[in-house]
């Protein structure tokens, strides 16, 4: 879930499922002003994650990338595109 926050930037609720079946809930807040911005919640709170979030021209989608480590060290990427509805 994304929601506007009232200083102009995004809050972001996630609620996953991990691949060894169990949930992942993670929220973090950021703004699009280039700086890094903590997550809370996830795995034991042991990943670092950095991303980029890219709006296109019409604002219809959302793409997201991201890369990082897992909760076990390991490296981890990937891309989300949102469609908006």
């Amino acid at each position: 879930m994304r929601e506007a926050t009232p200083d102009g930037g995004v809050k972001v609720t996630t609620t996953e499922q991990l691949a060894t079946g169990g949930p992942s809930h993670a929220t973090y807040t950021y703004k699009y002003d280039g700086k890094e911005y903590p997550a809370t919640g996830g795995p034991d709170g042991k990943y670092h994650q950095t991303g980029r979030i890219v709006v296109s021209k019409d604002g219809k989608t959302m793409t997201q990338t991201f890369k990082g480590t897992d909760p076990d060290g390991k490296l981890v990427h990937g891309t989300n595109v949102y469609d908006k509805q």
